[in-house]
């Protein structure tokens, strides 16, 4: 994932933690200060990573990334960084 957010997150950071594309919508809402509109009577996947971004060496949130097709898993990764 690239991430460019002038003043906020530095450049040239490089991380080999997870960052899932769910945490792509969580995330934003935590930054905007919006996160109480998440639904809370279903389950979301997305963690919001705002300290992974903007912290520079903060590590990522998120422990796990599962790829499923149709129902079977399909490409776990665990444990990157």
């Amino acid at each position: 994932m690239l991430a460019c957010w002038p003043g906020t997150i530095a450049p040239g950071q490089v991380s080999e933690d997870l960052f899932d594309l769910c945490d792509m919508f969580t995330t934003p809402l935590g930054i905007a200060r919006i996160a109480d509109k998440i639904p809370r009577e279903r389950f979301i996947d997305g963690i919001a990573q705002t300290s992974f971004l903007i912290s520079d060496g903060s590590p990522s949130k998120r422990d796990a990334v599962f790829i499923y097709a149709a129902t079977s898993t399909r490409a776990p990764s665990m444990n990157q960084a």
